[in-house]
C-alpha cells in the first residue's frame, strides 16, 4: 500500500509525486524493473 492523506488544501501533483515516491520503494523491493 502507498497512498498519500488528501485535505481540502493538497496540490493534486504533489499528492502525486508523493504516492510515486513512497511506491517506488515498495517495487523496488519486490525486485520490480522501474
Amino acid at each position: 500500500y502507498a497512498g498519500a492523506g488528501i485535505v481540502a488544501a493538497s496540490e493534486p501533483e504533489a499528492e502525486t509525486a508523493e504516492t510515486a515516491a513512497k511506491f517506488r520503494t515498495f517495487l523496488s523491493a519486490v525486485g520490480a524493473d522501474l
